[in-house]
């Protein structure tokens, strides 16, 4: 069974109006206030220690497209130990608006990886999913529950194949572990379903900033995936998936003043002996 760990990682506004009228006066941003009312939030996810070198994990199926050994690209550390795609968010953000959904988000199936490894879609948002390889690949999405809960479970046999995940798939805030049942174990990413704006993805030397921030105190959260390999389920002598370590997860209590940046860090060590991959 794939490992998640959703430790209250959402804490949904209790409430979130549906209209787009609402709060929308001329010069406004998303959160009723003129850009002069707002402040932001910037920092740098770093890790604590250099690991050794990436783990390998070994093709057994559609070794012509996808080679003979795949790389980890769980932790993927940059310049000054920066660490790529963490997730950094705000709890509790003051929301008079939906998301923008008017762009959709897209996944690839491209060299027997995922690509992007970390998504993030609004809520009521699609997902685009594309087959850049000439070979079958599904895309297996589970959500976070006891037992483990199937989203949404596509199957792509074609090149160029494109296929709309709708709305009616994020409904609610929340992460997808996402997989490839078709032979490949070492493909996974996850799809973020956010219910605000104040998210970001952590860049290639770990840095984020989130804009637009109405003033006021607030729960910083960071949340990246687990690196180390726990388990394998098997099947006839071949790895059926892969089980990772629970994810890491951090907070921080800061405050945002109107029309100022408020600077804030993260730094965390590995639980075990850690394996990194060359940001991308």
């Amino acid at each position: 069974m794939r490992e998640m760990s959703f430790r209250n990682l959402f804490a949904v506004p209790g409430s979130i109006l549906l209209s787009l009228l609402l709060g929308g006066g001329a010069g406004r941003n998303v959160h009723g206030q003129t850009p002069q009312e707002c402040g932001s939030v910037s920092g740098v996810v770093k890790i604590a220690a250099r690991a050794l070198s990436p783990p390998l994990f070994p093709v057994t199926k559609d070794e012509k497209y996808c080679g003979k050994e795949k790389s980890s690209h769980r932790l993927l550390v940059g310049r000054g130990g920066g660490v790529q795609s963490a997730v950094v968010y705000l709890e509790s953000v003051r929301q008079e608006k939906m998301p923008d959904i008017s762009s959709r988000t897209v996944l690839e199936q491209k060299g027997c990886e995922y690509v992007p490894h970390i998504l993030l879609v609004p809520v009521g948002g699609e997902l685009t999913i594309v087959n850049g390889d000439p070979i079958l690949h599904n895309v297996h999405a589970y959500q976070s529950a006891e037992p483990e809960q199937t989203k949404f479970n596509i199957a792509q046999p074609v090149k160029g194949q494109r296929t709309i995940v709708g709305r009616e798939n994020f409904t609610h805030a929340g992460i997808f572990m996402v997989t490839c049942d078709a032979g490949h174990p070492w493909m996974n990413a996850y799809v973020f379903v956010t219910p605000h704006r104040c998210y970001a993805l952590t860049d290639k030397d770990g840095r984020f900033t989130l804009r637009d921030v109405p003033p006021g105190k607030y729960r910083l959260s960071m949340w990246h995936e687990g690196v180390a390999v726990a388990g394998a389920e098997m099947d006839g002598g071949k790895v059926r998936s892969y089980r990772y370590e629970s994810p890491y997860e951090y907070q921080q209590a800061i405050v945002v003043h109107e029309g100022k940046e408020t600077k804030s860090d993260f730094s965390f060590a590995l639980r075990n002996q850690g394996i990194v991959s060359r940001a991308r």
